[in-house]
């Protein structure tokens, strides 16, 4: 019996969406250093050079020319895409935040 009852759980499973998940996926945009503790002198550029190195590679992919790809989308404007199993992916340009988005910044 138990068996017929788990056989039929998993026939109401979509065969789209993933079963199991062992991590919990980021929230968002994370940089995870490879060492637990980082420490640079602030006049040396060439001590804390190979960490702004990782920012920039990480950041890379936010670039306008990267996120064209993706589907422009509007505030306040949502899309139904749960049948789809590929799903489509908002832009998330670096433009948009200005100063903070390292475009003119190179150190």
């Amino acid at each position: 019996m138990f068996t017929l009852t788990l056989w039929v759980t998993l026939q109401t499973l979509d065969e789209n969406v993933p079963r199991h998940q062992d991590r919990v996926a980021n929230p968002g945009l994370v940089l995870r250093p490879h060492a637990t503790e980082i420490s640079f002198n602030r006049s040396d550029p060439t001590g804390y050079g190979r960490y702004t190195q990782q920012l920039h590679e990480l950041l890379q992919r936010y670039n306008d020319s990267v996120q064209q790809s993706n589907e422009l989308c509007l505030v306040g404007e949502f899309t139904e895409q749960d049948r789809q199993p590929v799903k489509k992916v908002c832009q998330f340009r670096r433009t948009c935040f200005s100063s903070s988005s390292a475009l003119r910044d190179h150190t």
